[in-house]
């Protein structure tokens, strides 16, 4: 586990990062660093003017690396799709879907945190 903050065995086959760390590691080693594979969640991100470089800079400068890109609320990808297999000169696969497995709810309430986990843990509102 790495974050700007801590790391926890940075030196494992497998390690979980923020996209910051990530970014950070591609700009340092670019196509020579050990990273094989990048699983990148909220990629909707990439359009941001004040995060987005921490999701672009990995897509730029690790060619080697195979990504799964994730976000539940982007709409039409064919750019980056074109842009990757243009880049990477690999097949770029997209799974897409309207039906979320945990649907979003939100309300606002005015009620203590106990009074309202309390009150959703009993109208079977689980997961919070």
């Amino acid at each position: 586990m790495m974050t700007g903050d801590a790391s926890i065995n940075a030196s494992a086959p497998v390690i979980c990062a923020t996209a910051e760390i990530v970014a950070n590691m591609a700009l340092r080693s670019g196509a020579r660093a050990a990273i094989d594979q990048v699983v990148m969640d909220e990629f909707h991100f990439y359009g941001d003017p004040e995060r987005g470089w921490a999701w672009q800079v990995p897509l730029l400068e690790l060619p080697q690396a195979q990504f799964v890109l994730m976000s539940a609320t982007l709409g039409d990808t064919s750019t980056i799709e074109q842009s990757l297999a243009r880049r990477t000169g690999r097949a770029v696969s997209v799974v897409r879907s309207a039906t979320r497995p945990v649907p979003l709810h939100f309300e606002y309430r005015r009620t203590p945190l106990h009074e309202t986990i309390g009150s959703l843990l009993t109208t079977d509102q689980a997961p919070l």
